[in-house]
């Protein structure tokens, strides 16, 4: 009779409903097919439904033989991911490409020696991101050059005054139009370099370091990279032409002493002479002291005989390659100062530590060494002015720029350099120049400060 009863009982629950079953709970049971299952009977009689439990299969860890390589796997996370919404599909993908291009600049700056290609730490995801470098439409890479960040920004640019510190974060964020190009050039402070004498050709070695397309110079090699192209110039004027540059090179460094007074208290007329012959000459003026002369006197007269007066071209290619590598200067440099009143004194390097300063010249034949314009950033009291230094056409054999075939080829020139020099507010004034990066703007460059540049 129990039998009979319970077997009835189970026929009239053939399919029992699922919701009774609340023994286990699967994670994405939705998904699941399973059958409900089926009762069993004990020995006294009653009833039990015994749950199935599903069978694990086992976790298989694809482990590398000890000598085979393990591949880089490079991954973005999910951190730098830009959720699209609808409508604004368009803008978050130009902020994503924005964001990739950045975060390949990073990967690609490496603070430990640098890493090849297929290490980099970050993939885009699109195909059409790329990086936008400064020079990229009118200069062919170096291969040696590394790609850094560069820049110290004009906030820990010292001895500014706040009119003249805001001009220049204006000249940084807003750009400065550069007409040959048609676009902007944002500019910031470089670095500092050391004020004694050498300061421009530092600053020059700076900017050949940090563009693209161009080998670095030592200041040495920059000298006489200027004083070469410079006389290649020279040797290619007109006799009138030839005259002017002489008389350019005399007024400056051989000035005469009849005028010039209202300029300034002292005037000063530079000489160079072999070191070769350095101690004979310190020899004879010891003889001429030995007669009475005063030293003054005595170093005039022997200087004035016997070293070269820079007052032509040649003797100021001489001069201007005396610089800070002073193991390899053949020359060395005599300055006499003189007042109203005659001789105040005389400089004969008696350490042979003294160097030839940079001026209007070089900055001129290195425009041309590198085939591009040069700009002083003359700034001090909230006032700014660009002074160019345009290059002149030589044979492209001649050019110190890979790129200058290229260059030329395109109409447009390559990217302009720029080099600060502060009017006040400094202690060194305006005879101290220290480099200034530039980068390439999608803007058109702050109003206030014009266009510069002139094809």
């Amino acid at each position: 009779m129990i039998r009979a009863a319970i077997e009835s009982l189970l026929a009239m629950k053939a399919n029992p409903q699922a919701d009774e079953e609340k023994d286990y709970v699967f994670v994405g049971g939705e998904n699941l097919h399973l059958s409900p299952p089926t009762p069993t009977l004990l020995a006294s009689g009653t009833a039990v439904v015994a749950m199935k439990k599903p069978a694990m299969q086992p976790i298989v860890e694809d482990i590398p033989d000890p000598d085979e390589p393990i591949p880089y796997m490079p991954s973005l996370g999910s951190s730098t991911e830009i959720k699209k919404l609808d409508d604004y599909n368009d803008t978050i993908n130009t902020a994503q490409s924005f964001l990739d291009s950045r975060l390949l600049q990073f990967s690609t700056y490496s603070l430990m020696g640098g890493m090849p290609d297929s290490m980099m730490l970050l993939t885009p995801r699109q195909k059409h991101v790329q990086i936008v470098t400064e020079d990229e439409d009118f200069v062919m890479p170096f291969p040696n050059k590394k790609k850094s960040i560069v820049g110290m920004g004009w906030a820990k640019c010292p001895s500014l005054d706040r009119e003249s510190r805001d001009c220049l974060r204006q000249l940084e964020e807003h750009g400065v139009s550069y007409e040959p190009h048609d676009t902007a050039y944002s500019v910031k402070y470089l670095a500092p370099v050391l004020p004694f004498g050498d300061c421009l050709f530092l600053s020059m070695e700076q900017l050949t370091i940090h563009t693209e397309g161009v080998e670095h110079l030592s200041p040495s090699r920059l000298r006489h990279e200027a004083a070469k192209h410079f006389y290649m110039r020279y040797a290619a004027a007109t006799p009138e032409e030839k005259a002017k540059m002489d008389q350019t090179v005399r007024h400056l460094y051989y000035p005469d002493l009849r005028g010039g007074w209202g300029v300034s208290p002292t005037q000063a007329r530079r000489f160079v002479a072999l070191r070769s012959e350095k101690d004979s000459l310190i020899a004879r003026i010891y003889q001429l002291q030995d007669r009475g002369y005063s030293w003054n006197k005595a170093a005039e007269m022997v200087y004035s005989e016997y070293a070269q007066p820079v007052l032509n071209v040649e003797t100021y290619c001489k001069y201007m390659c005396v610089g800070s590598d002073f193991d390899s200067n053949t020359h060395f440099l005599i300055c006499m100062t003189y007042s109203r009143h005659g001789l105040v004194s005389i400089d004969n390097d008696p350490d042979n530590r003294r160097v030839a300063w940079g001026d209007d010249i070089v900055l001129e034949s290195l425009a041309t060494a590198f085939q591009r314009d040069i700009f002083v950033v003359l700034v001090g009291m909230g006032q700014m002015f660009f002074l160019p230094h345009q290059p002149h056409y030589i044979e492209p054999t001649l050019s110190l720029s890979q790129s200058l075939q290229r260059s030329c080829e395109g109409g447009k020139g390559l990217s302009p350099w720029f080099l600060l020099m502060r009017m006040t507010g400094a202690d060194r004034g305006g005879d101290h120049y220290e480099p200034m990066y530039c980068e390439r703007l999608r803007g058109d460059g702050y109003q206030e400060f014009g266009t510069i540049g002139d094809l």
